[in-house]
């Protein structure tokens, strides 16, 4: 992109990156310092340009002397960073973003930026000199504003801060989630192949006090609910609600096992050693309720609570058999 392009009020461009999530009358505020900043439709964080130099107290404007001309509007931050031997701009990285900021769109509206960990870096940089009395008492103001800046930013970074603030935390979150679903499943069932051991229901059996007839292996409908408590709710999150969509009930009966949409290379295998995981838990337990207590402590749900109402579970022993699909 050009860094020749200079916004103008009301200054539009076809040809440059546009913020897709943020907005101007939100400002990422730090210590009191309101910050525009934006993601862009290519997933880079900027800052305003004006944002920056405002949160420092820097006046944004160009320079005159050839040495720094180059710099554009940036040209007088350029100036008191090396000025103040803060930082050496030739053949460094914040020199290069500070010759060539990056235009964006807002609302068809042209600005600049700069990726939004150059704030953090100048900021740290900014404040180390004040902290060491490196600069000029003119330039107190600017420093303790850097302090302030670089106190917030070291407990938080700077790019999860623009992502909480511009909403780009929850389209992120849900496309890193969507990414570890498409590893666990697949998107047609597999062909039947048994993947839960017989003692796996033994074991239930024995911690519920139930009888089994170990030649049918016959179980109650209820223990659908539990497999998806136990297994499908802990293994990945999200997993249990993806099984959901791709194998619904139809008519009260799901088509097929929900193991059979789980991957070879990664849903079975982290099946099997859920599965292992939870028959070694339930060897060492005398009952269900002591069980579930050990799951909930080295299992527990994922996105929900880690204390479970284990009273829930009585409710469903009283109720009519139900077709087991579940597990």
């Amino acid at each position: 992109m050009s860094k020749n392009l200079t916004p103008k009020d009301g200054g539009k461009s076809d040809n440059v990156s546009k913020a897709a999530y943020g907005s101007l009358d939100k400002p990422l505020i730090i210590e009191g310092m309101p910050i525009q900043c934006f993601v862009l439709d290519n997933e880079e964080r900027v800052i305003v340009q004006r944002g920056l130099f405002k949160a420092l107290g820097i006046t944004r404007g160009g320079d005159t002397t050839e040495k720094y001309k180059e710099y554009g509007g940036g040209a007088r931050l350029a100036r008191f960073l090396e000025n103040n031997n803060i930082i050496s701009l030739k053949n460094s990285d914040i020199g290069v973003a500070l010759k060539t900021p990056i235009p964006f769109t807002v609302n068809g509206t042209l600005y600049l930026g700069y990726k939004a960990e150059v704030l953090q870096q100048i900021v740290r940089a900014v404040a180390k000199a004040h902290l060491r009395g490196k600069l000029p008492p003119q330039f107190d103001t600017i420093g303790a504003n850097a302090e302030k800046l670089d106190d917030a930013l070291a407990k938080v970074g700077i790019t999860a801060l623009v992502d909480e603030i511009t909403g780009f935390q929850t389209v992120r979150s849900r496309e890193a989630l969507q990414r570890i679903l498409d590893k666990y499943l697949l998107k047609d069932y597999a062909k039947w192949a048994k993947q839960f051991d017989d003692e796996f229901y033994i074991q239930m059996f024995r911690l519920k006090g139930w009888s089994l007839d170990l030649k049918t292996m016959k179980r109650p409908g209820v223990v659908g609910r539990y497999t998806n408590d136990i297994v499908y709710q802990r293994i990945a999150p999200g997993l249990f609600e993806q099984l959901q969509v791709r194998n619904p009930k139809i008519n009260g009966r799901r088509k097929v096992k929900n193991f059979q949409y789980l991957s070879d290379d990664i849903g079975l295998p982290a099946l099997q050693r859920h599965i292992e995981i939870l028959v070694a838990l339930m060897r060492a337990a005398p009952n269900w309720t002591t069980f579930m207590r050990l799951v909930n402590r080295s299992l527990p749900k994922l996105n929900d609570q880690l204390t479970l109402n284990l009273e829930s579970y009585e409710d469903y022993e009283d109720g009519e058999a139900e077709d087991v699909t579940e597990e």
